[in-house]
């Protein structure tokens, strides 16, 4: 607004659809003008599995709590889902977050962040974390502020005018180490979902909601490592069906973990003459076991070398 006391001549700028960020930027008013949409190639995600298996109760739960209109004002703002590592946590908000995002309750996007809060080179402090998911939500890198509450504030105003134009957007954190790598993070608005992975539950986070993810049981292991196998090699892969001992063994060897055992099913799928049998005989030394499950960089109790960050 015009100061009246003002020069009448004085050039100004009109807010009008977008966030409004600090009165005053070397003399001037600023406004921030939203995209029309939001660039797809900052906000996808990494695709979902189509192998997925044995976690359609809690799948069923965090979908139904994205619905629109089911978060009341006093819900939570995130949902945390904590576990060992390989548990399949990344893959279980990415199934949640693809159901939803067909359902069409998401028409703003998709904002996705590796945190990498267990990799002490590759961790992404809050600020940082904030500087590119407003960047990604259209907002110039000349106005993304130095501070860490100021970017805070700036990325939780900005969600909300998303919703308020009816652009809702979920957002994902994924791999978060502690409560202070993630808090910021969050939304305050109840329209915005945040979702939350960690292999602890966080439970410092205020107005969340937390999902202990355990482990497969034994006859969705087994599945998986069907389904990774016949995945890779097509469905006339039976050497799970044709040996289900040595699968249950494997799978109890591999804790049960899912990324484990997509780990034994591309090894074995490197080698499609292989028996079950020869597989099981290489884990049953526990010396030797992590290294044995180890393939391309990737390890069972950590995500893969080259993951995916899209923001």
């Amino acid at each position: 607004m015009r100061n009246p006391h003002e020069d009448s001549t004085q050039v100004q700028n009109q807010i009008r659809d977008g966030v409004f960020y600090n009165t005053v930027v070397q003399g001037n008013n600023v406004t921030l003008q939203l995209p029309d949409e939001i660039t797809p190639a900052l906000t996808g995600m990494p695709a979902p599995s189509s192998t997925f298996t044995g976690r359609e109760t809690v799948l069923e739960l965090l979908v139904e709590e994205l619905r629109p209109g089911r978060r009341a004002a006093a819900g939570p703002l995130a949902h945390v889902v904590a576990g060992l590592p390989g548990a399949g946590k990344t893959e279980l908000v990415l199934q949640v977050a693809h159901r939803a995002s067909q359902q069409g309750w998401f028409p703003g996007g998709i904002l996705f962040i590796d945190l990498h809060g267990y990799d002490g080179d590759r961790r992404v402090s809050p600020s940082r974390a904030l500087g590119s998911l407003i960047q990604a939500l259209g907002i110039p890198d000349r106005y993304v502020p130095d501070d860490l509450q100021d970017r805070a504030r700036l990325y939780r105003s900005v969600l909300s005018t998303y919703a308020e134009q009816g652009r809702r957007i979920l957002v994902i954190a994924d791999n978060a180490s502690d409560d202070s790598q993630a808090r910021p993070l969050l939304s305050a608005d109840s329209r915005i979902p945040v979702l939350v992975t960690s292999r602890h539950t966080l439970a410092g986070i205020n107005n969340a909601r937390m999902h202990d993810l355990a482990i497969l049981d034994s006859a969705s292991a087994v599945e998986l490592l069907r389904r990774e196998l016949c995945q890779a090699r097509g469905p006339d892969d039976s050497r799970v069906e044709d040996a289900p001992e040595s699968a249950e063994k494997i799978a109890h060897l591999c804790g049960h973990l899912p990324l484990a055992l997509r780990i034994v099913a591309a090894l074995l799928a490197d080698l499609p003459a292989r028996p079950l049998s020869s597989m099981l005989k290489s884990l049953s030394d526990a010396r030797n076991r992590l290294q044995r499950l180890s393939r391309g960089g990737t390890l069972p109790y950590g995500r893969p070398s080259t993951s995916l960050i899209a923001i």
